[in-house]
């Protein structure tokens, strides 16, 4: 399998990126799972992968890997999430229901078992894996001089301390949704031509950035840079409740 196509330039150490996916890989491998991907997309800072049919007895020893590697990317400015599915007897079992940044339920496989009601499991029954490698600090971004938070947050704990980054497990909207993972943050509109799509009944907070020194980024999940966003608090000074 080729690991990577291209790579962002922007990322701390591009080539240490390179090495360390090769050798998340290698050390898949050395499970003796075989990760031929059954789909894959490599782009400049995002890459996303699809490994089906692992033998389950690999998964504690998997995820192991893989919790290890989030650690690494991460002081490399990207984030490995993953998500996985379970199944024994050829069924449906279990899967995740957010990603594994999470101290979700699963500790071993004795205790999915367990949950079930299962005797045992067999060499025939297997999980499929997806997971995605991502920057999370993409594009710098110098926004305009007012720009717009969408949030169900209280407005007195706003007006008292100002807008504290948060991340996706404490997102009602987006913990469901591991695929969008990301380090504590705060997202803004950099425009006032749209709302936060689909979210008509949040609070409009319009932040001030002229004497604001936070450093602003695109959205690592959306592409566009009408979506920015900081990794820094923002005090009340700086913010009106429209």
């Amino acid at each position: 399998m080729k690991y990577l196509k291209s790579i962002n330039e922007m990322v701390k150490n591009p080539d240490l990126v390179k090495l360390n996916i090769k050798q998340m890989f290698n050390k898949l491998n050395s499970l003796n799972i075989k990760t031929k991907t059954e789909y894959s997309v490599e782009e400049e800072r995002c890459f996303f992968y699809v490994i089906n049919k692992i033998p389950l007895k690999n998964l504690e020893n998997t995820i192991k890997v893989l919790n290890n590697y989030r650690k690494i990317f991460s002081k490399l400015d990207y984030i490995l999430s993953y998500n996985k599915t379970i199944f024994i007897n050829n069924k449906y079992v279990e899967g995740d229901t957010w990603n594994s940044y999470h101290d979700y339920a699963f500790k071993n496989i004795k205790d999915i078992l367990d949950k079930y009601e299962i005797e045992n499991y067999s060499d025939n029954d297997y999980f499929n894996l997806s997971f995605i490698i991502k920057n999370s600090k993409t594009i710098r971004i110098k926004p305009k001089r007012y720009i717009y938070h969408y949030t169900k947050a209280n407005k007195d704990d706003i007006m008292k301390k100002g807008l504290i980054p948060s991340n996706h497990r404490k997102s009602p909207d987006y913990v469901w949704e591991w695929e969008l993972e990301y380090e504590d943050a705060i997202f803004a509109m950099n425009t006032s031509d749209k709302k936060w799509d689909g979210m008509t009944k949040l609070d409009c907070w319009k932040i001030d950035t002229l004497h604001l020194k936070n450093k602003w980024w695109v959205d690592l999940n959306i592409d566009k840079k009408d979506y920015i966003m900081t990794f820094e608090p923002i005090p009340p000074e700086f913010l009106t409740l429209l």
